[in-house]
């Protein structure tokens, strides 16, 4: 019980600390140059030393997406527990909500960090491969939904599908203040609907034969 107790508090002393160098690096990246920035600089914002940052993340690119890296994870057991004949679409919406209701435990903060990321290719691209990652935990899934020996393929798709719609929708959401993200995420399925069943544009009149 003291060993639970004792595990418990260092826990929470962890976060603590991950959620003061997550606001230090933010603050300092929204002001400053990327490449400006250091971990030491982080570090000292933060009031932690630098040997204290790398306990707890590896890079500042971690500092900002923190939390990030088990997401997928949270939404493949959640995905496991919606209703088998549910659609992917609506069992992936139904998800969503509470991963983004933590996620937006600071609305503000999480436009500013949408944002940052969007326009910083070093973020991005970690941003990426968490995206990655989170489809690799979602198509395993998909895949015994679907009845499949492999996630490879169809369920590995309908996961990209699904992202990729959150990350448009976050994306959409940060610049406006009005309506919450679950609605553009609805939207972005919409969208896809019309551009999947629609063709793009016009086909073409074909041209009389000429006589």
């Amino acid at each position: 019980m003291k060993k639970q107790i004792k595990s418990s508090i260092r826990e929470r002393k962890r976060q603590v600390v991950r959620d003061a160098l997550h606001h230090a690096a933010l603050k300092l990246l929204l002001k400053s140059d990327y490449d400006d920035v250091t971990v030491d600089d982080i570090a000292r914002e933060a009031g932690v030393s630098r040997r204290t940052f790398f306990h707890v993340f590896n890079t500042k690119e971690d500092a900002i997406l923190r939390n990030a890296e088990d997401m997928g994870n949270v939404m493949a057991e959640l995905l496991a527990m919606r209703p088998k004949d549910e659609p992917p679409r609506e069992s992936f919406r139904q998800i969503a909500g509470p991963v983004l209701k933590v996620f937006m435990s600071d609305p503000e903060m999480a436009r500013e960090r949408v944002q940052l990321v969007r326009d910083t290719p070093a973020l991005r691209a970690r941003q990426l491969k968490q995206m990655d990652d989170w489809v690799s935990a979602l198509a395993e899934v998909y895949a015994q939904r679907m009845g499949l020996a492999s996630p490879q393929g169809l369920p590995r798709l309908t996961a990209w599908i699904c992202v990729a719609a959150l990350d448009v929708a976050m994306v959409e959401w940060s610049y406006q203040e009005k309506d919450p993200p679950e609605k553009f995420l609805t939207r972005a399925f919409a969208n896809l609907d019309n551009v999947l069943a629609k063709p793009s544009r016009k086909p073409a009149k074909k041209k009389a034969a000429s006589r």
